[in-house]
Protein backbone atom coordinates (compact mmCIF):
# COMPACT_ATOMS: atom_id res chain seq x y z
CA UNK A 1 0.00 0.00 0.00
CA UNK A 2 0.70 3.46 -0.39
CA UNK A 3 2.64 4.26 2.89
CA UNK A 4 2.66 7.61 3.31
CA UNK A 5 3.78 9.06 7.18
CA UNK A 6 0.81 9.37 8.81
CA UNK A 7 2.06 10.53 12.17
CA UNK A 8 -0.98 11.82 14.72
CA UNK A 9 -1.99 12.41 17.97
CA UNK A 10 -2.51 10.10 20.27
CA UNK A 11 -0.50 11.99 22.87
CA UNK A 12 2.69 9.87 21.76
CA UNK A 13 1.16 6.98 22.76
CA UNK A 14 -0.68 6.46 20.15
CA UNK A 15 1.14 7.32 16.64
CA UNK A 16 0.04 5.71 13.44
CA UNK A 17 3.18 5.94 10.85
CA UNK A 18 3.39 5.35 7.35
CA UNK A 19 7.06 3.62 6.30
CA UNK A 20 8.35 2.09 9.40
CA UNK A 21 11.73 3.07 11.44
CA UNK A 22 12.28 1.05 14.47
CA UNK A 23 10.40 2.19 17.16
CA UNK A 24 11.04 1.02 20.95
CA UNK A 25 9.93 -1.72 22.47
CA UNK A 26 6.48 -2.09 23.35
CA UNK A 27 6.80 -4.61 26.28
CA UNK A 28 6.48 -2.11 28.38
CA UNK A 29 4.29 1.35 28.62
CA UNK A 30 1.16 0.78 27.16
CA UNK A 31 1.27 -2.70 26.94
CA UNK A 32 2.02 -3.32 30.22
CA UNK A 33 -0.66 -0.43 31.92
CA UNK A 34 -3.62 -2.29 28.74
CA UNK A 35 -3.04 -5.61 28.95
CA UNK A 36 -4.69 -8.03 25.95
CA UNK A 37 -4.62 -11.77 26.38
CA UNK A 38 -4.97 -13.78 23.28
CA UNK A 39 -8.01 -15.95 23.32
CA UNK A 40 -6.81 -18.30 19.73
CA UNK A 41 -4.12 -17.41 17.20
CA UNK A 42 -3.90 -19.33 14.00
CA UNK A 43 -0.11 -20.54 12.93
CA UNK A 44 1.89 -17.93 11.05
CA UNK A 45 5.24 -17.34 10.14
CA UNK A 46 7.12 -14.80 12.44
CA UNK A 47 7.00 -10.64 11.89
CA UNK A 48 8.72 -9.35 9.00
CA UNK A 49 10.20 -6.24 8.38
CA UNK A 50 8.66 -4.39 5.12
CA UNK A 51 11.17 -1.07 6.03
CA UNK A 52 11.32 1.81 3.71
CA UNK A 53 9.29 0.15 1.36
CA UNK A 54 5.44 0.18 0.39
CA UNK A 55 5.25 -3.14 -0.13
CA UNK A 56 3.04 -4.19 3.18
CA UNK A 57 0.65 -6.10 0.50
CA UNK A 58 3.28 -8.49 -0.48
CA UNK A 59 3.88 -9.68 3.24
CA UNK A 60 0.24 -9.57 4.19
CA UNK A 61 -0.56 -11.58 1.03
CA UNK A 62 2.43 -13.85 1.45
CA UNK A 63 1.58 -14.05 5.30
CA UNK A 64 -1.81 -15.52 4.60
CA UNK A 65 -0.35 -18.13 2.04
CA UNK A 66 2.58 -19.09 4.45
CA UNK A 67 -0.56 -19.44 6.95
CA UNK A 68 -2.27 -21.51 4.68
CA UNK A 69 0.42 -24.13 3.85
CA UNK A 70 1.15 -24.46 7.26
CA UNK A 71 -2.56 -25.70 7.84
CA UNK A 72 -2.89 -27.62 5.49
CA UNK A 73 0.85 -28.99 5.09
CA UNK A 74 2.11 -29.02 8.33
CA UNK A 75 5.31 -27.49 6.78
CA UNK A 76 7.51 -24.97 8.10
CA UNK A 77 8.49 -22.21 5.47
CA UNK A 78 9.66 -18.91 4.57
CA UNK A 79 8.45 -17.31 1.06
CA UNK A 80 9.61 -14.63 -0.51
CA UNK A 81 7.48 -11.22 -0.37
CA UNK A 82 10.30 -9.31 -2.96
CA UNK A 83 9.94 -12.26 -5.68
CA UNK A 84 5.98 -10.77 -5.87
CA UNK A 85 7.06 -7.43 -5.38
CA UNK A 86 9.65 -7.73 -8.79
CA UNK A 87 7.26 -9.33 -10.56
CA UNK A 88 4.36 -6.77 -9.56
CA UNK A 89 7.06 -4.24 -10.90
CA UNK A 90 7.52 -6.02 -13.98
CA UNK A 91 3.63 -5.99 -14.48
CA UNK A 92 3.46 -2.51 -13.69
CA UNK A 93 5.71 -1.14 -16.14
CA UNK A 94 4.45 -3.45 -19.46
CA UNK A 95 0.77 -1.84 -18.31
CA UNK A 96 1.99 1.43 -18.69
CA UNK A 97 3.75 1.10 -21.69
CA UNK A 98 0.65 -0.46 -23.20
CA UNK A 99 -1.58 2.39 -21.97
CA UNK A 100 0.79 5.13 -22.50
CA UNK A 101 1.84 6.07 -19.38
CA UNK A 102 -2.10 6.28 -18.18
CA UNK A 103 -1.89 4.02 -14.74
CA UNK A 104 -0.54 4.29 -11.85
CA UNK A 105 3.03 3.66 -11.13
CA UNK A 106 4.28 3.04 -7.69
CA UNK A 107 5.11 0.63 -4.47
CA UNK A 108 1.91 0.19 -3.60
CA UNK A 109 -0.60 -2.70 -4.83
CA UNK A 110 -3.36 -4.72 -3.49
CA UNK A 111 -3.93 -8.32 -1.69
CA UNK A 112 -4.87 -9.85 -4.90
CA UNK A 113 -2.25 -8.98 -6.40
CA UNK A 114 -0.28 -11.73 -4.60
CA UNK A 115 -2.42 -14.36 -5.31
CA UNK A 116 -2.52 -12.97 -9.36
CA UNK A 117 1.17 -12.84 -9.35
CA UNK A 118 1.86 -16.23 -7.40
CA UNK A 119 -0.36 -18.22 -10.16
CA UNK A 120 1.37 -16.64 -12.69
CA UNK A 121 5.03 -16.56 -11.63
CA UNK A 122 4.98 -19.68 -8.70
CA UNK A 123 7.12 -18.41 -5.77
CA UNK A 124 10.46 -19.43 -3.68
CA UNK A 125 11.89 -19.18 -0.54
CA UNK A 126 13.05 -16.20 0.92
CA UNK A 127 16.79 -17.89 1.19
CA UNK A 128 17.00 -18.01 -2.79
CA UNK A 129 15.32 -14.81 -3.41
CA UNK A 130 15.80 -11.40 -1.10
CA UNK A 131 14.84 -8.97 -3.80
CA UNK A 132 18.99 -7.43 -3.03
CA UNK A 133 18.09 -7.00 0.80
CA UNK A 134 17.83 -8.50 4.05
CA UNK A 135 14.45 -8.11 5.68
CA UNK A 136 14.10 -4.79 7.80
CA UNK A 137 16.40 -3.22 5.10
CA UNK A 138 14.11 -3.26 1.99
CA UNK A 139 14.10 0.81 0.26
CA UNK A 140 12.16 1.02 -2.37
CA UNK A 141 12.14 4.78 -3.27
CA UNK A 142 14.35 4.81 -6.22
CA UNK A 143 14.06 1.65 -7.52
CA UNK A 144 10.02 1.98 -8.44
CA UNK A 145 11.24 5.44 -10.01
CA UNK A 146 14.29 4.12 -12.11
CA UNK A 147 11.69 1.49 -13.17
CA UNK A 148 8.63 4.06 -13.66
CA UNK A 149 11.26 6.22 -15.68
CA UNK A 150 12.48 2.75 -18.29
CA UNK A 151 8.94 2.11 -18.84
CA UNK A 152 8.86 6.23 -19.57
CA UNK A 153 11.75 6.19 -21.87
CA UNK A 154 10.42 2.97 -23.63
CA UNK A 155 7.21 4.73 -24.37
CA UNK A 156 8.53 8.57 -24.99
CA UNK A 157 10.87 6.87 -27.82
CA UNK A 158 9.31 4.52 -29.03
CA UNK A 159 11.19 1.39 -28.13
CA UNK A 160 7.67 -0.39 -28.13
CA UNK A 161 8.44 -0.85 -31.73
CA UNK A 162 11.17 -3.37 -30.91
CA UNK A 163 10.73 -6.87 -29.95
CA UNK A 164 12.71 -6.88 -26.77
CA UNK A 165 11.45 -4.02 -24.96
CA UNK A 166 10.09 -6.29 -22.52
CA UNK A 167 13.15 -7.92 -22.02
CA UNK A 168 14.98 -4.38 -21.01
CA UNK A 169 12.49 -4.37 -18.17
CA UNK A 170 13.65 -7.87 -16.83
CA UNK A 171 16.93 -6.76 -17.42
CA UNK A 172 16.77 -3.70 -14.96
CA UNK A 173 14.72 -5.45 -12.30
CA UNK A 174 17.22 -8.42 -12.55
CA UNK A 175 20.38 -6.28 -12.33
CA UNK A 176 18.58 -4.30 -8.91
CA UNK A 177 16.91 -7.18 -7.61
CA UNK A 178 19.29 -9.99 -8.19
CA UNK A 179 18.22 -12.84 -10.60
CA UNK A 180 15.74 -14.82 -10.11
CA UNK A 181 15.92 -18.75 -9.98
CA UNK A 182 14.25 -21.32 -12.21
CA UNK A 183 15.45 -24.30 -10.54
CA UNK A 184 15.79 -25.26 -6.83
CA UNK A 185 16.67 -27.99 -4.55
CA UNK A 186 15.40 -27.97 -1.12
CA UNK A 187 15.82 -31.31 0.96
CA UNK A 188 16.80 -32.93 -2.17
CA UNK A 189 13.71 -32.42 -4.11
CA UNK A 190 14.22 -30.30 -7.43
CA UNK A 191 11.55 -27.63 -7.86
CA UNK A 192 10.76 -24.77 -10.10
CA UNK A 193 9.12 -21.67 -8.63
CA UNK A 194 5.41 -23.32 -10.26
CA UNK A 195 6.13 -26.51 -8.74
CA UNK A 196 7.23 -25.23 -5.40
CA UNK A 197 4.17 -23.18 -5.28
CA UNK A 198 2.07 -26.33 -5.80
CA UNK A 199 4.20 -28.07 -3.37
CA UNK A 200 2.86 -25.75 -0.44
CA UNK A 201 -0.90 -26.29 -1.84
CA UNK A 202 -0.98 -22.83 -3.52
CA UNK A 203 -4.30 -22.77 -5.68
CA UNK A 204 -5.17 -18.85 -6.53
CA UNK A 205 -9.02 -20.05 -6.48
CA UNK A 206 -8.87 -21.38 -3.17
CA UNK A 207 -9.03 -17.83 -1.80
CA UNK A 208 -11.83 -15.31 -1.89
CA UNK A 209 -11.56 -11.23 -1.42
CA UNK A 210 -14.76 -9.19 0.11
CA UNK A 211 -15.86 -5.51 1.29
CA UNK A 212 -18.96 -4.48 1.74
CA UNK A 213 -19.82 -1.07 0.39
CA UNK A 214 -23.78 0.32 -0.55
CA UNK A 215 -22.67 2.14 -4.08
CA UNK A 216 -22.41 -1.33 -5.60
CA UNK A 217 -25.04 -4.00 -5.62
CA UNK A 218 -24.67 -6.67 -3.19
CA UNK A 219 -23.63 -10.13 -3.74
CA UNK A 220 -22.05 -9.13 -7.19
CA UNK A 221 -18.48 -8.62 -7.89
CA UNK A 222 -16.99 -4.84 -8.62
CA UNK A 223 -13.66 -3.45 -8.97
CA UNK A 224 -12.34 -1.31 -5.81
CA UNK A 225 -12.37 2.39 -6.82
CA UNK A 226 -8.91 2.86 -5.12
CA UNK A 227 -5.41 3.66 -6.26
CA UNK A 228 -3.37 0.63 -5.71
CA UNK A 229 -6.16 -1.36 -7.38
CA UNK A 230 -3.71 -0.85 -11.01
CA UNK A 231 -4.65 -4.62 -12.03
CA UNK A 232 -8.19 -3.85 -11.51
CA UNK A 233 -9.45 -7.21 -9.78
CA UNK A 234 -12.54 -7.54 -8.42
CA UNK A 235 -14.19 -8.17 -4.79
CA UNK A 236 -17.16 -9.56 -4.12
CA UNK A 237 -19.47 -7.21 -2.07
CA UNK A 238 -21.53 -8.27 0.87
CA UNK A 239 -23.41 -6.22 3.76
CA UNK A 240 -21.75 -5.40 6.54
CA UNK A 241 -23.03 -8.02 9.17
CA UNK A 242 -22.41 -10.65 6.74
CA UNK A 243 -18.58 -9.82 6.54
CA UNK A 244 -18.35 -9.43 10.26
CA UNK A 245 -19.78 -12.99 10.98
CA UNK A 246 -17.64 -14.74 7.66
CA UNK A 247 -14.35 -13.23 9.63
CA UNK A 248 -15.46 -14.13 13.20
CA UNK A 249 -16.50 -17.94 11.81
CA UNK A 250 -13.06 -18.28 9.89
CA UNK A 251 -11.09 -16.99 13.11
CA UNK A 252 -13.21 -19.57 15.18
CA UNK A 253 -12.53 -22.13 12.86
CA UNK A 254 -8.78 -21.61 12.70
CA UNK A 255 -8.31 -19.54 9.41
CA UNK A 256 -6.66 -15.75 9.14
CA UNK A 257 -7.39 -13.34 6.93
CA UNK A 258 -5.44 -10.59 4.72
CA UNK A 259 -6.70 -7.53 5.29
CA UNK A 260 -6.48 -4.01 3.37
CA UNK A 261 -7.23 -1.58 5.88
CA UNK A 262 -6.80 2.41 7.03
CA UNK A 263 -3.79 3.33 9.15
CA UNK A 264 -4.53 6.79 9.13
CA UNK A 265 -6.88 7.21 11.73
CA UNK A 266 -5.39 9.13 14.93
CA UNK A 267 -6.69 5.65 17.08
CA UNK A 268 -4.47 3.73 15.37
CA UNK A 269 -1.42 3.52 17.64
CA UNK A 270 2.18 2.09 16.92
CA UNK A 271 3.81 2.50 20.42
CA UNK A 272 0.28 0.91 21.93
CA UNK A 273 -0.46 -1.76 19.25
CA UNK A 274 -4.24 -0.94 19.34
CA UNK A 275 -6.45 0.08 16.66
CA UNK A 276 -9.73 1.64 17.82
CA UNK A 277 -12.37 3.96 16.92
CA UNK A 278 -12.68 6.56 19.84
CA UNK A 279 -15.66 8.88 20.59
CA UNK A 280 -13.37 11.26 22.41
CA UNK A 281 -11.77 13.66 20.82
CA UNK A 282 -8.37 15.30 21.76
CA UNK A 283 -6.52 12.88 23.94
CA UNK A 284 -7.06 9.14 23.86
CA UNK A 285 -7.36 7.32 27.20
CA UNK A 286 -7.94 3.64 27.40
CA UNK A 287 -10.43 1.87 27.57
CA UNK A 288 -12.20 4.29 25.47
CA UNK A 289 -15.72 4.40 24.72
CA UNK A 290 -15.98 3.33 20.66
CA UNK A 291 -18.21 4.98 17.90
CA UNK A 292 -20.62 2.13 17.04
CA UNK A 293 -20.73 1.31 13.38
CA UNK A 294 -23.20 0.32 11.11
CA UNK A 295 -23.50 0.49 7.00
CA UNK A 296 -24.49 3.94 6.31
CA UNK A 297 -21.15 5.02 8.23
CA UNK A 298 -19.19 2.69 7.10
CA UNK A 299 -20.10 4.31 3.51
CA UNK A 300 -19.58 7.87 4.59
CA UNK A 301 -16.32 7.75 5.61
CA UNK A 302 -15.39 6.45 2.69
CA UNK A 303 -17.04 8.15 0.25
CA UNK A 304 -15.41 11.56 2.32
CA UNK A 305 -12.06 9.45 1.90
CA UNK A 306 -12.34 9.31 5.80
CA UNK A 307 -11.27 6.04 5.17
CA UNK A 308 -8.54 5.18 2.70
CA UNK A 309 -6.61 2.60 1.31
CA UNK A 310 -3.53 2.75 3.39
CA UNK A 311 -2.06 -0.55 4.62
CA UNK A 312 -2.34 -4.39 4.22
CA UNK A 313 -1.70 -6.71 7.45
CA UNK A 314 -2.80 -9.79 8.37
CA UNK A 315 -5.61 -11.19 11.19
CA UNK A 316 -4.89 -14.53 12.69
CA UNK A 317 -6.87 -14.70 15.69
CA UNK A 318 -9.26 -13.41 18.55
CA UNK A 319 -8.35 -11.51 22.17
CA UNK A 320 -9.19 -10.02 24.73
CA UNK A 321 -8.62 -7.59 27.64
CA UNK A 322 -9.65 -7.49 31.56
CA UNK A 323 -13.13 -5.65 30.90
CA UNK A 324 -14.01 -8.60 28.22
CA UNK A 325 -13.75 -6.10 24.85
CA UNK A 326 -12.56 -8.23 22.27
CA UNK A 327 -10.20 -7.54 19.71
CA UNK A 328 -8.43 -8.65 16.57
CA UNK A 329 -4.85 -9.88 16.46
CA UNK A 330 -3.34 -8.81 13.55
CA UNK A 331 0.17 -9.41 12.25
CA UNK A 332 1.80 -6.37 10.72
CA UNK A 333 5.15 -5.91 8.84
CA UNK A 334 7.01 -3.24 10.77
CA UNK A 335 9.17 -5.31 12.36
CA UNK A 336 8.84 -7.10 15.84
CA UNK A 337 9.95 -3.64 17.89
CA UNK A 338 6.62 -1.79 16.70
CA UNK A 339 3.51 -2.17 18.53
CA UNK A 340 3.21 -5.49 20.79
CA UNK A 341 6.10 -7.43 19.07
CA UNK A 342 5.04 -6.70 15.56
CA UNK A 343 1.54 -7.24 16.59
CA UNK A 344 -1.83 -5.13 16.85
CA UNK A 345 -5.05 -5.29 18.33
CA UNK A 346 -7.78 -4.21 16.61
CA UNK A 347 -11.41 -3.43 17.58
CA UNK A 348 -14.17 -4.93 16.20
CA UNK A 349 -15.68 -1.27 15.23
CA UNK A 350 -12.32 -0.59 13.97
CA UNK A 351 -11.93 -3.16 11.16
CA UNK A 352 -16.27 -3.16 10.83
CA UNK A 353 -15.43 1.02 9.65
CA UNK A 354 -11.89 0.77 8.07
CA UNK A 355 -11.83 -2.45 6.23
CA UNK A 356 -11.46 -1.83 2.67
CA UNK A 357 -11.09 -5.37 2.07
CA UNK A 358 -10.58 -9.29 3.36
CA UNK A 359 -9.33 -11.56 1.13
CA UNK A 360 -9.37 -15.52 3.36
CA UNK A 361 -9.63 -18.94 2.42
CA UNK A 362 -12.93 -20.21 0.44
CA UNK A 363 -12.56 -23.27 2.81
CA UNK A 364 -13.19 -20.88 5.53
CA UNK A 365 -16.95 -20.19 4.69
CA UNK A 366 -17.55 -24.01 5.14
CA UNK A 367 -17.77 -24.66 1.00
CA UNK A 368 -15.71 -26.86 -1.49
CA UNK A 369 -13.02 -24.25 -2.49
CA UNK A 370 -13.55 -26.54 -5.90
CA UNK A 371 -17.08 -25.28 -5.82
CA UNK A 372 -17.07 -22.73 -9.17
CA UNK A 373 -21.11 -22.56 -8.21
CA UNK A 374 -20.12 -20.82 -5.09
CA UNK A 375 -22.03 -17.93 -3.89
CA UNK A 376 -22.30 -16.05 -0.43
CA UNK A 377 -25.84 -16.87 0.67
CA UNK A 378 -28.10 -13.47 0.58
Amino acid sequence: MKRALLCSAFAALLTGCGLCPSPPSAATGTAARYPITDVATAPATPVRNQAKSGTCWAFGGVSLIESEAIRTRRCTLDLSEMWVVRHAYFEKAVKYVRTRGRVAFDQGGEIQDVLWLVDRYGIVPQSLYEGGAADGTYDHASLAKAIRRLAKRIVDKKLYEKEHWQRMIDEELDRRLGARPDRFVIDGVAYTPFSYADSIGFRRDDYIALTSFTHHPFFERFVLEIPDNWAAHATLNIPLDSLMRLLDSALAAGYTAAWDTDVSERGFGRRAGIALLPQQEGRITLPAPEIVVDQPLRQRMFDTQATTDDHVMHIVGTAVNSLGNSYYKVKNSWGERAGRHGYWYASPAYVAGKTIELVLPRAALGVDPGDDAFRIER
